[in-house]
């Protein structure tokens, strides 16, 4: 398989209480195309653009309540880096907003990673040095899904990002 990067560019974290629902543009997720399609996270970047300084808690996490028609932003795009590759059927689901009232739910026990980085200016880059990162598998709650957004006790600001994964 290849590997995959999901950006989005000039978006704003902001809190997000865990079990609540996520915003439209507050979130990148990751789901399954089908039942047994596994989807490893290699890389995450995120870039701060706030124009003042902004303690981000951003975190990687399981999603409880998973999005049935989730779709990309305009500010964001879902490509392969070879462009050579071979589409996947079924295509994995790369989102930061829905098309209907079912918007994703971070879960409350399910972290993955906690990514804290001053916005104003500040680089995270989380790389996995062996093919041992975070995964899903299928796309349904609760190991279908994982999701990048802010935590409930953090600030707000503007950032880019991306997240580089591989279809297994």
């Amino acid at each position: 398989m290849s590997k995959r990067v999901f950006v989005t560019n000039n978006w704003t974290a902001a809190a997000i209480a865990n079990s609540t629902d996520l915003p439209d543009n507050q979130f990148m997720a990751l789901q399954g195309g089908g039942a047994t399609q596994v989807i490893q996270i290699a890389e995450i970047y995120m870039g701060g653009q706030a124009a003042a300084s902004a303690a981000l808690q951003m975190v990687l996490a399981r999603d409880a309540v998973v999005s049935g028609t989730g779709t990309l932003a305009a500010n964001s795009s879902d490509v392969f880096f070879r462009s050579s590759a071979t589409p996947l059927n079924p295509s994995p689901v790369a989102y930061n907003q829905t098309s209907s009232a079912a918007q994703p739910q971070r879960s409350a026990s399910a972290y993955l990673l906690a990514l804290g980085f001053n916005a104003f200016g500040g680089v995270v880059k989380w790389t996995v040095p062996t093919d041992e990162g975070p995964s899903s598998i299928g796309n349904t709650a609760p190991n279908g899904e994982i999701s990048l957004s802010a935590n409930f006790a953090t600030a707000s600001g503007l950032m880019n990002s991306h997240i580089i994964y591989e279809v297994l």
